[in-house]
């Protein structure tokens, strides 16, 4: 099934933004990322993106809402309804990350602007956010891709490949899971848009494929803080926001909250954020536990969920395909996102 103009622009965002806000390991290629990416994506971010679905369409509600139903129906522990707030954090410490980076891509003279960069990002996109982000997400996704392909073309692209070395390869499935929004609510963004949808996969397959040509574009980017086109990072990194804040309003908004005082809570979040997020470590410590939330969200549906539950609320076209996607959230997911998180004392 077609994706909304919105739809499509809201899923080209995150991988636009995200590889410049984590930087590459040295001894990679942009080739050879992208060959990783595209690997990545279709073993990881593509399973995981089915998680959310799963929620929403068991609940029939945004997750912070319906854990508790869900919770109750799988006879598990009131424990396991701490996985969304968990999620919601994760994706207020990406947003933060995105606008305060807006000041590694602006020119030192006046001093200031670096200063008022990140504030004025989130300024702006919690305006967008006010107004309503679905309706200018299709724009922001095609000036955002516009923007990184300007600067792919300036800066001249790198075509020489070589296969990437192992810190690459947690790069790429870093980039790909966090960049796929699972865990953190955006795949919960697009099932509560796609109601309608006898089968999960309709939804997401258009999604991830934008997202795979989205991040591919941005890896080819490469370092695109000395080019001309600074805005290949603000104009993505903007919407990217606007869309996170978007996900955390009406999380908070489907457990009773003022479109006033949801959108002020996550973007107070946010903005207690920049600051920590400028620090070096932060974004090493977000390396070290930024896959948690994904990695509880797939225990929880792969071992906790009843498998009648999942399988009724996916509607996947065949039992082999759900077998092979319950090993891959089981096993794989979880797996790499552990030998991810090792990476960094590695």
């Amino acid at each position: 099934m077609k994706l909304a103009f919105p739809e499509c622009g809201a899923a080209l965002l995150l991988p636009l933004t995200l590889p410049a806000v984590f930087p590459a390991p040295e001894g990679n290629t942009p080739l050879g990322l992208s060959l990783a990416w595209l690997v990545c994506m279709l073993a990881l971010a593509l399973p995981a993106a089915f998680l959310e679905f799963a929620l929403v369409r068991r609940s029939r509600q945004w997750p912070l809402a319906g854990i508790a139903a869900i919770t109750r129906d799988s006879d598990a522990r009131t424990a396991w309804r701490g996985l969304v707030p968990f999620g919601m954090g994760l994706l207020a410490v990406l947003a933060a990350l995105s606008v305060g980076a807006g000041a590694d891509f602006v020119p030192d003279e006046p001093s200031w602007l670096a200063d008022a960069t990140p504030w004025a990002l989130l300024a702006v996109a919690a305006g967008i956010a006010w107004v309503g982000a679905s309706r200018v997400l299709g724009v922001g996704g095609v000036l955002a891709a516009g923007a990184v392909m300007t600067a792919v073309v300036l800066g001249g692209p790198n075509v020489h490949f070589a296969l990437p070395t192992a810190e690459g390869w947690r790069y790429a499935a870093l980039l790909a899971l966090l960049s796929g929004g699972a865990g953190a609510g955006v795949q919960a963004w697009l099932a509560q848009r796609r109601p309608g949808d006898d089968s999960a996969a309709a939804s997401i397959l258009p999604f991830w494929g934008l997202q795979v040509l989205a991040g591919i574009l941005a890896l080819m980017a490469g370092d695109i803080r000395h080019q001309p086109a600074v805005c290949a990072y603000l104009v993505p990194a903007l919407f990217a926001t606007a869309l996170m804040l978007d996900v955390l309003m009406q999380q908070l908004q489907s457990r009773g909250r003022s479109k006033p005082v949801a959108l002020a809570i996550a973007a107070g979040g946010v903005g207690a954020l920049v600051i920590p997020a400028g620090v070096p470590t932060f974004l090493t410590l977000v390396q070290l536990g930024g896959l948690l939330p994904l990695l509880v969200l797939a225990v929880f549906v792969g071992w906790v969920m009843k498998i009648s539950h999942v399988r009724k609320a996916l509607n996947l076209p065949s039992e082999g395909v759900y077998n092979l996607w319950r090993v891959a959230v089981r096993l794989l997911v979880p797996g790499v996102c552990l030998w991810v998180m090792a990476g960094v004392f590695l």
